[in-house]
């Protein structure tokens, strides 16, 4: 969700144990009934999705008032940052990324805002001012929706 839960890590170390996830936003309304030894649970059990392989690539500096976020690729290979997504945590506002490659050891600035800037290591997100200045989570998502990055 826009608040980053749930947490890449509990979804997984639950997943590893063969535990069925629910989720209100994915399921709805989710009903739990017993008899006071059986139980059963009506909705759809949350589908993990799983990302791809570690990449490397994290968000590793956020400017909420000069409207700039890093992300740098400290792996030893290329990424391409296509279809992932920069979210604004606190207006949910998206980033999705275009075809771009995060060469190893590179960083990339998304920007915004009146001084948004657009180059060889900037991208424009949008000239409209998207960063809450009194904190606002980042959240970076690859091309399958798994997050791979936050920053508070």
């Amino acid at each position: 969700n826009k608040y980053g839960h749930p947490h890449k890590e509990v979804v997984d170390a639950l997943t590893a144990e063969d535990v069925e996830i629910y989720s209100t936003a994915e399921s709805g309304t989710i009903i739990t009934a017993t008899d006071g030894v059986h139980y059963s649970i009506t909705g759809v059990p949350f589908e993990h999705l799983e990302g791809e392989k570690p990449t490397g690539v994290s968000i590793t500096r956020k400017d909420l008032i000069g409207e700039e976020v890093d992300i740098t690729n400290d792996s030893n290979e290329a990424v391409s940052l296509y279809n992932w997504q920069l979210i604004s945590v606190e207006g949910n506002q998206i980033f999705t990324f275009p075809e771009v490659t995060l060469q190893p050891g590179k960083k990339i600035t998304v920007t915004s805002g009146s001084g948004a800037k657009e180059g060889k290591h900037h991208i424009k997100w949008t000239g409209k001012q998207i960063w809450l200045n009194d904190g606002d989570a980042a959240i970076l998502k690859d091309a399958k929706g798994a997050v791979v990055s936050e920053l508070d």
